[in-house]
């Protein structure tokens, strides 16, 4: 990304919010953070970047997705690899988004869910997820929530590993003209 911004034309001023709580992946990540900063200087552009070693599903910044939200931080994209990993129906993170959540959560969707509510209007979710949400009771809430606030752009099938995983681009608005319809009758909506 450092790379593809340090071509443009200049001065660009990146603001990177950074979410981790791998203890083991902090210090990679902030020598990365480190020799971003120096690319991008050395081509005329400035990163503001910090780094929030907390959960970012349980930092939601507004009390349930029904609610219009207090907050004042808005981001134009939102990048992300999330952890995949099953959630207890009565776990913290679980609790904080109920109103998308049955039967055992998975956290990817969560990650998802709490980038979709920072993002300002027009702006982009690129995510590398597994496939496992575009199917099944589980996740249909889920999908009915995304789907009304996200227009599907672009989707890429990839193996990594063993497992097929999606790479997503979401665009944040209403249906785009037939598009999402189609995406929400092969999803099961």
């Amino acid at each position: 990304m450092c790379e593809r911004i340090a071509g443009l034309p200049k001065p660009r001023r990146v603001v990177a919010e950074l979410f981790e709580t791998d203890p083991n992946v902090l210090p990679v990540l902030r020598q990365t953070i480190a020799e971003c900063r120096k690319t991008l200087a050395a081509a005329g552009h400035h990163l503001d970047a910090t780094i929030h070693e907390e959960d970012f599903v349980l930092r939601r910044p507004v009390a349930s997705l029904y609610t219009p939200s207090t907050r004042t931080e808005y981001a134009d994209v939102v990048i992300m690899n999330p952890p995949y990993a099953k959630l207890a129906k009565d776990s913290p993170q679980a609790r904080a988004f109920a109103e998308i959540v049955h039967g055992q959560p998975n956290v990817y969707a969560l990650f998802i869910a709490a980038a979709v509510e920072l993002l300002r209007p027009d702006g982009q979710l690129i995510a590398i997820t597994p496939r496992s949400y575009c199917n099944g009771l589980y996740f249909r809430e889920f999908r009915r929530w995304l789907l009304a606030r996200m227009s599907l752009r672009h989707v890429h099938l990839f193996r990594y590993q063993s497992n097929l995983n999606f790479g997503l681009h979401l665009g944040l608005g209403g249906w785009s003209p037939g598009g999402n319809q189609t995406y929400a009758q092969a999803l099961g909506l």
